[in-house]
């Protein structure tokens, strides 16, 4: 991220200081000469409102570019990125955290390799909870899990659709209380039908892991969801070649497999190769059981 101070030049700065000089000696005059310190007041004091204003726009949208930028160039496995990344917007507050947390929450590419070094437990400089939002997104990640689960009771006291991409990924994490608490977060979401879209989408990327049934379960219709132990091979059916669909692997009493399914204009997608590697998992589940149960 660059200095503030360079987000104006030369010449800009010195108008902000001259300005600024200007109103304060027109507030000395206001005793002497009230009419003329009024109106120097007022063209030098909105000079500087102006300037600060202005000023304060090019800092969002240079982190908005910077942002941007990253999201474009890093490669999945660029640790250093990501760690410098964390390091440049976890200070930022005001509109410019706000702003930072709607580019993160949908540059998904982005989002892909930062989640994943986080479940790696390869970025330390996830911040702890703090007071803007963009802390408590940025603090679901961290290693902590007291640190997750206090950054899931700020989101969930005041919930937003930014949130959600962290809010999913947290819903499928190995600590039970973790996963109950964004789950918690999320059910009452579901009932706007634009969160439920954002939901469904973010639910994509989290398909194939362990947790997943408990989400998929909320996302599914209550009269698309299979008997537990049986695989809906007619929902299989419904989607042709080209069509994409999401399935989650549901673990209750016994593996069994969930699909969730749609066509091209569906909200939850993944490509078509992704059942074949769940079912297969499937399979050799099942067989390591009964395996296990003949011996």
């Amino acid at each position: 991220m660059l200095p503030r101070l360079r987000l104006l030049s030369a010449g800009e700065h010195f108008s902000v200081w001259v300005c600024a000089l200007f109103a304060l000696v027109s507030m000395t005059m206001l005793v002497t000469a009230p009419l003329t310190a009024a109106l120097c007041l007022l063209f030098f004091g909105g000079g500087f409102v102006f300037w600060v204003f202005e000023w304060r726009r090019r800092a969002v949208d240079e982190t908005m570019r910077t942002v941007g930028v990253s999201a474009r160039r890093f490669a999945r496995h660029d640790i250093a990125g990501y760690q410098q990344l964390i390091v440049d917007v976890a200070p930022l507050g005001g509109r410019r955290a706000a702003d930072t947390l709607t580019e993160l929450s949908e540059c998904a590419r982005l989002l892909d390799g930062l989640f994943f070094h986080a479940r790696r437990r390869e970025i330390r400089a996830f911040p702890e909870v703090g007071d803007v939002p963009l802390s408590w997104a940025l603090a679901s990640l961290n290693p902590d899990g007291y640190v997750r689960a206090a950054a899931l009771a700020k989101m969930g006291r005041a919930p937003q659709p930014e949130f959600i991409p962290f809010l999913v990924e947290r819903a499928v994490e190995r600590v039970d209380v973790v996963r109950s608490a964004a789950l918690t977060v999320l059910r009452p979401m579901l009932a706007d039908e634009s969160a439920r879209t954002l939901i469904a989408r973010s639910f994509s990327r989290v398909a194939g892991r362990r947790h997943a049934g408990e989400l998929a379960a909320l996302l599914a219709p209550e009269s698309s969801r299979p008997e537990p132990g049986r695989c809906s091979e007619a929902a299989f059916a419904s989607c042709g070649t080209t069509s994409q669909y999401c399935v989650a692997l549901e673990r209750g009493a016994g593996p069994s497999l969930a699909p969730i399914c749609c066509g091209n204009d569906g909200n939850l997608w993944q490509p078509c190769d992704l059942v074949s590697r769940q079912r297969r998992r499937w399979a050799r589940e099942q067989s390591g059981q009964h395996s296990v149960r003949e011996h």
